[in-house]
């Protein structure tokens, strides 16, 4: 390193650009690991900070995600959903999809590096579900710049969404038959809600999931953000069993935001 900064200053340098970041420091040299979808954009950021004497780039698209989605579920077309936390992605996987890619929290790949990832898979049906609106929007746009006609969005706008849709939806049949039956995906109406834990959580909730709020909603699902405390799990379970006018159920989704409360009808 020619210009000198504490491993805090890099790791926040990194921040939003990828996910798995480590950052060392040892004397003059410095090294960083960081799993990101544009890794050239990053080396070039950090050349100002010195010399590189080792650079190793490892395909992450060879990922056991990757390879599921080459083993295809569905018949005719297959299914990716983009998730926040790997247990969030697990359980969109065993909803249906074939692949479910954890999104590092704030990190929004780029147009080309969405068509790097799914590949080949768009020359033919393809099906994707998204709990990022912005990647959303993106392979909205894919669609409709590249002309992919066999390429469908469901139109999800966030977490809440996501999961009810893929919980909803029927893979049974065939890609015709899949489209046929998103005008039932569409009646599907949810709302989300956050939540940090803590003392005041049970005062949080009943505010938040009032009856004006949840405008009928009688099913609630939990997604459990990292290092949520077990107490607060407890805690959650035993304010829904004291309530029969909803259906509570929890997930451990791994994001980064600590706790993520979802109603829907």
């Amino acid at each position: 390193m020619k210009e000198k900064h504490d491993k805090e200053y890099f790791s926040k340098l990194l921040s939003g650009r990828g996910d798995s970041v480590v950052c060392a420091i040892n004397g003059d040299l410095l090294k960083v690991h960081i799993h990101t979808n544009g890794p050239q954009a990053v080396i070039k950021s950090f050349e100002k900070f010195g010399t590189k004497i080792l650079m190793k780039i490892d395909d992450l698209f060879e990922t056991p995600e990757f390879s599921r989605l080459k083993a295809r579920k569905h018949p005719d077309y297959a299914v990716v959903a983009f998730a926040y936390g790997a247990g969030t992605a697990a359980l969109f996987e065993r909803l249906g999809a074939d692949a479910a890619f954890p999104l590092p929290e704030g990190h929004v790949p780029t147009e080309e590096e969405l068509k790097n990832l799914l590949g080949s898979y768009l020359g033919g049906n393809l099906v994707v579900y998204s709990a990022s609106r912005e990647i959303e929007e993106k392979i909205k746009s894919i669609r409709w710049w590249d002309h992919y006609e066999n390429l469908l969005v469901v139109e999800c706008r966030g977490l809440a969404s996501a999961f009810f849709r893929l919980a909803s939806s029927m893979f049974d049949g065939s890609y015709k038959d899949f489209r046929k039956s998103l005008n039932i995906l569409k009646k599907i109406k949810t709302a989300e809600f956050s939540f940090k834990g803590g003392p005041n959580l049970e005062a949080q909730i009943e505010a938040a999931l009032s009856p004006t709020n949840l405008k009928g909603r009688s099913t609630i699902v939990v997604f459990g953000g990292k290092g949520i405390k077990q107490e607060t799990v407890d805690a959650l379970s035993l304010y829904f069993a004291n309530r029969d006018d909803v259906e509570f159920s929890y997930f451990p989704g791994g994001q980064e935001r600590p706790l993520v409360i979802v109603g829907a009808m």
